[in-house]
C-alpha cells in the first residue's frame, strides 16, 4: 500500500484511523477550486495546512474525523454541485472565499492509484480525499474555468 502524502500529521496528531477504512479508492472526475496559475502551492493543499490559524483550528476541531477530514482535499463529483456551494461560501464570506480557494475550478480524472474518497457528503457532492505521496496534480487538470458568482 502507497503512503499518504500528510501521513506524517496523522502521527503528530494521533490520527490512528485516518483516513477511516470506509474510504474508497475509486476512478471517478473531480472537481476542486483552484487559483489561476496551476502552480500555486494552495491549490492542492488541505484545508488545514492552508489556514494561517493552524494549529489552533485543529484543536478546536472536537472529534477525530473532523480533525483527519481537515488534512484531506475537499473536492466534488459534480460541477454544478461544486459551483453551488462556492456561490454559497462567496455570499457567506462577503467574497473574501475566493481568496482563500481561488476563483477558478479544476476537472481532474483520480484514479485509484491516486488516493482514497470518503462517502459523497452532501447534496453538493462534496468529498473529502487523501492522496498518496506521489500524486502530481498539476498532471491531471484536464480543464480549469472561471467561476462566476
Amino acid at each position: 500500500m502507497s503512503q499518504f502524502k500528510y501521513e506524517n500529521y496523522f502521527r503528530i496528531h494521533d490520527l490512528v484511523n485516518c483516513p477511516p477504512k470506509t474510504f474508497k479508492a475509486l476512478n471517478l472526475v473531480a472537481y476542486r477550486y483552484v487559483f489561476d496559475d496551476l502552480e500555486d502551492d494552495r491549490n492542492f493543499k488541505p484545508v488545514y495546512l492552508l489556514d494561517e490559524n493552524y494549529p489552533k483550528r485543529l484543536n478546536a476541531a472536537n472529534d477525530l474525523a473532523l480533525k483527519c477530514k481537515g488534512f484531506g482535499l475537499s473536492l466534488y463529483q459534480d460541477k454544478n454541485g461544486a459551483m453551488a456551494n462556492y456561490k454559497r461560501w462567496m455570499a457567506k464570506t462577503n467574497g473574501k472565499f475566493a481568496k482563500i480557494v481561488g476563483s477558478y475550478i479544476t476537472t481532474m480524472q483520480i484514479l485509484e492509484t491516486d488516493g482514497v474518497c470518503s462517502n459523497i457528503e452532501n447534496q453538493d457532492s462534496h468529498f473529502t480525499f487523501h492522496p498518496f505521496e506521489n500524486v502530481n496534480f498539476i498532471e491531471k487538470v484536464e480543464n480549469t474555468s472561471y467561476l462566476t458568482v
